[in-house]
């Protein structure tokens, strides 16, 4: 049989490709199948910073109330948040970006971060799970 070079490209690639995935163990199982089946369970991602806080402009995908920036988490991601001194919890959906600062993990918009801590605090330090 004799192949395009075209498909015979493809035909090597999806090769090597099954190849390297099941010499990485990896396997065609649904994602957060019990660990007792020898599957692993995805955990949510965290992150451990600083919060500053904004006056997020108008977004007409995600309402003020919700509003936080990221600079690297994609728009539309869920983040939870938790304060590390008190221990409240809430929740925003990016619709922002923020410039990279040391430490700094989001910008949250007033209305979210009024509901961790007073604005007059200005800063807080909290952990990111999306």
């Amino acid at each position: 049989m004799h192949l395009h070079p075209t498909n015979r490209r493809c035909t090597l690639a999806a090769a090597s490709l099954l190849l390297a995935l099941s010499l990485a163990g990896a396997s065609s199982a649904p994602v957060g199948a019990s660990p007792a089946a020898g599957h692993v369970k995805r955990s949510p991602r965290t992150v451990t910073g600083i919060a500053t806080y904004y006056y997020p402009p108008p977004n007409r995908h995600v309402p003020a109330t919700l509003m936080c920036a990221s600079p690297n988490l994609r728009f539309g991601t869920h983040v939870s948040i938790l304060d590390l001194e008190n221990h409240k919890r809430t929740r925003c959906v990016v619709g922002d970006r923020e410039g990279r600062s040391p430490g700094r993990v989001v910008d949250l918009g007033s209305r979210v971060f009024a509901r961790l801590a007073p604005l007059a605090r200005g800063v807080i330090r909290v952990r990111l799970g999306w």
